[in-house]
């Protein structure tokens, strides 16, 4: 890509001009598509920790068949994390992004109506990628962080959407489908909505200009950039500046490597500490600071867009995740054996996790040197400079 403003039509890489479009209107729609959609993901993935319980009664399920069920996402997630990952890194993030929403409301409204739940979702890590791709370089630990965020408190809106609808005790029969309309089958309709939202606006929204790029379609990816650039620049660029909280500056300063390293060093101090503390305040201080661990997850992800190039950047997104899955499984079992044999062990335990997540960030590199992002490969490269001035000459404003 060429740069006219220059004067010696001086060429761009694609992350200079993904800067050029800049960062407005656009980005934060696309950010809160972002939020929306690990919010649907939430929704579908673990719903089955308010309705199996809740349905138990009418469906007269017994605790191993409500373990099954409950393990049922779990399993889902692992099976399709990696597939949706591949196929996002193949067929491009929006697209699939769209079909996994879709995937994922049509199998909510039909568990409403069955006793069945069969989840297979890879939403975090193509919307992760989607969004990433279409932010600066200078954003992009922001709107990650950000999102990673949203992730974090999707659990306690599913909380709030339940609470109003599960107390309720209508019920009614559907002769042709032979159940009983109720409470936790009204909430099932529900957590289908967050998805309903998210495939409408993000059809309204662009392909990864970058994923486009990186398949060698560049008058496409020409098209998005200047797509971009309109609805960021609809007013002034004063009006759209962007204000970064004080952790932003300090992970730009320090790193996200080395935020890994203190954040988890911390935490695992903190977990040992925590029975050795008498004192019952220190002692929730310390609890406290263990729990704030599960920040990591929006450090990882943030490093795995750093690292990885646009042709793998999905399915490294949903290997971690989908590990952190089976490890979500796993920590329940634990800590309910730790509690009935010795729940000071369970602390140990997850201090030594910590500590083992500190040593595996010791050999990832550091991002604060990675000025520059991977160049795409050779045959994705634009050599024809009369298509590229005319091309730069459409886009006089980047």
């Amino acid at each position: 890509m060429e740069d006219k403003n220059s004067g010696s039509a001086e060429k761009l890489s694609f992350e200079a001009a993904l800067d050029k479009a800049g960062f407005g209107l656009y980005s934060y729609i696309m950010t809160s598509l972002a939020g929306l959609a690990i919010i649907s993901f939430a929704c579908i993935v673990y719903a089955n920790t308010i309705i199996v319980p809740t349905s138990a009664c009418e469906l007269a399920t017994t605790g191993s068949q409500q373990g099954l069920l409950a393990a049922g996402p779990v399993v889902g997630s692992v099976l399709g994390g990696l597939t949706w990952g591949y196929l996002a890194d193949t067929r491009g993030r929006r697209k699939m992004l769209l079909v996994a929403l879709t995937g994922g409301v049509v199998f909510n409204l039909i568990a409403s109506i069955s006793v069945n739940w069969i989840i297979g979702s890879g939403m975090y890590s193509m919307s992760m990628s989607l969004l990433s791709e279409s932010v600066p370089m200078a954003k992009r630990n922001l709107v990650v962080l950000l999102v990673s965020s949203i992730f974090l408190l999707s659990q306690g809106i599913m909380a709030v959407l339940a609470m109003p609808i599960i107390p309720l005790s209508f019920s009614h029969y559907l002769e042709a489908l032979d159940i009983y309309w109720n409470s936790w089958r009204t909430l099932l309709v529900v957590y289908a909505v967050p998805s309903i939202l998210t495939i409408i606006f993000i059809s309204l929204m662009k392909e990864s200009p970058k994923f486009v790029f990186v398949k060698g379609d560049e008058p496409r990816a020409l098209e998005i950039l200047r797509t971009i650039h309109r609805v960021n620049h609809l007013r002034s660029k004063e009006e759209f500046e962007v204000r970064y909280d004080e952790i932003v500056h300090v992970i730009r300063l320090v790193g996200r490597r080395n935020m890994v390293l203190v954040v988890t060093t911390l935490c695992g101090v903190s977990g040992i500490l925590v029975n050795l503390v008498p004192n019952a305040i220190a002692s929730a201080i310390l609890f406290a600071i263990l729990l704030q661990g599960v920040v990591v997850i929006g450090l990882y992800t943030a490093i795995v867009v750093a690292i990885f190039p646009t042709n793998l950047r999905a399915m490294a997104i949903a290997l971690p995740m989908t590990f952190g899955r089976i490890g979500t499984f796993a920590s329940v079992q634990i800590i309910n054996l730790m509690l009935v044999n010795s729940c000071e062990a369970g602390f140990y335990l997850f201090s030594c996790i910590f500590g083992a997540s500190m040593i595996v960030a010791l050999f990832l590199p550091d991002d604060r040197r990675l000025h520059k992002p991977i160049a795409p490969a050779p045959e994705t490269k634009v050599e024809n400079d009369e298509v590229l001035r005319r091309e730069s000459e459409k886009m006089s404003y980047l």
